[in-house]
């Protein structure tokens, strides 16, 4: 007894695609403000960019979430700390030890 398989064709969806007349969001990015706490929701309100792929900006907030707070408090102090060690003389690099260039 055989069993035919039949070719099920598969539907392949784009999510990064935004649907038919929106624009794709680039990024977002931080402005120059301080962020402030909406002591009301309990969320640090944090002022961003949105980009969009078109180039066209839309000014907005990021609301974040107590415990999201203390968590990129964390990761961007772990960040920092990698920024600096990166930058940081190697002990055994030729060129720090002597002063010199070969």
């Amino acid at each position: 007894m055989s069993v035919e398989s039949e070719a099920v064709e598969e539907e392949v969806v784009d999510l990064a695609a935004p649907p038919f007349g929106v624009p794709a969001v680039a990024f977002a990015t931080p402005i120059d403000r301080d962020p402030m706490w909406d002591k009301k929701n309990d969320l640090l309100l944090l002022p961003v960019d949105v980009v969009y792929r078109d180039a066209t900006k839309a000014r907005t907030v990021l609301r974040i979430t107590p415990g999201r707070v203390e968590l990129l408090y964390s990761q961007l102090d772990r960040a920092l700390r990698e920024r600096d060690k990166a930058k940081a003389p190697h002990e055994d690099d030729d060129e720090s030890s002597d002063g010199g260039v070969w």
